[in-house]
């Protein structure tokens, strides 16, 4: 009997802390406090730039409706200035990269999708002559823009470049629907290659 109190003592034990875990995780997927959750503001950022690097792997990809055709993503690991203009450079470095959590919860976000990593700069990745071969890894190198605010939406620039001629530029406006970031179509010039 002495025996079958402590195995269940041990057994809630455990349940009680799996369940404690449980909410911790859940916590930190929908930025409210916690330990070890991001802020705020670190939460917000993570869902908007998920949002718009999930689209544009998944449905704005430049390859038609198929299937994207990408086998690795690299992100410029910080905002680039009117990432969405194919006169800009596209490949960084950004003048102020990402804080780790934000890094972080984005890979998370993303794990669903190929392999998502953030560089420094976009050049090393690139392929061919002059870089205009391609990407390694049959990837594809996207860059973000800044989120800016207007009112109950935000904008976000952003650009996609696989080859020389395969690229595009655009800005995403995205609300804030059901607790989540939706995008809802594009603002300003969109360029194609």
């Amino acid at each position: 009997m002495r025996q079958m109190l402590i195995t269940l003592f041990a057994i809630t034990i455990f349940a009680i802390g799996c369940s404690n875990e449980s909410a911790e995780r859940f916590a930190t997927r929908s930025g409210t406090s916690g330990p070890g959750s991001p802020t705020d503001e670190a939460a917000a950022e993570i869902e908007i730039y998920s949002a718009v690097i999930r689209r544009l792997l998944t449905k704005d990809h430049t390859f038609g409706g198929g299937p994207s055709p990408f086998k690795y993503v690299y992100v410029v690991d910080g905002p680039i200035k009117d990432a969405g203009d194919p006169r800009k450079d596209l490949f960084g470095p950004a003048s102020k990269p990402f804080s780790t959590t934000v890094i972080d919860g984005i890979e998370e976000e993303l794990r669903d999708l190929p392999p998502v990593r953030f560089v420094t700069d976009g050049n090393d990745v690139r392929r061919g002559k002059e870089g205009m071969g391609g990407v390694m890894k049959d990837g594809v190198i996207i860059s973000l823009g800044s989120i800016e605010r207007k009112k109950d939406r935000v904008n976000v620039s952003n650009g996609l470049w696989c080859g020389g001629l395969c690229g595009q530029w655009m800005t995403y406006v995205l609300i804030q629907e059901g607790g989540a970031w939706k995008i809802t179509g594009t603002t300003g010039p969109y360029v194609i290659s």
